[in-house]
């Protein structure tokens, strides 16, 4: 049973991620420079593993294209950051 709470966490850590890689050059980058990166200019502290599984959710959701450890933002993940529709959690 998830929370409010928790599903706004995981809704702004996972804009966080779609921001960072909006902004990547050619919009990809492989997991360690997504966690550094939110938490740098984010403010959002994760480890390695939640990221990976944040990934692997909006891959699923067509947000992203996940290969090997290149992570790339797709044009769904693009109207997410420039909100033209809302992120699902």
């Amino acid at each position: 049973m998830t929370t409010a709470a928790s599903r706004l966490a995981t809704a702004t850590r996972r804009r966080a991620i779609l921001t960072v890689l909006f902004f990547a050059p050619s919009r990809t980058l492989p997991v360690p420079r997504i966690v550094r990166q939110i938490e740098e200019l984010h403010g959002q502290i994760a480890s390695s593993s939640t990221v990976r599984a944040d990934l692997i959710v909006m891959a699923d959701q067509g947000y992203i294209i996940c290969m090997e450890d290149a992570n790339t933002l797709t044009e769904s993940g693009r109207d997410v950051v420039m909100d033209r529709i809302e992120i699902a959690v």
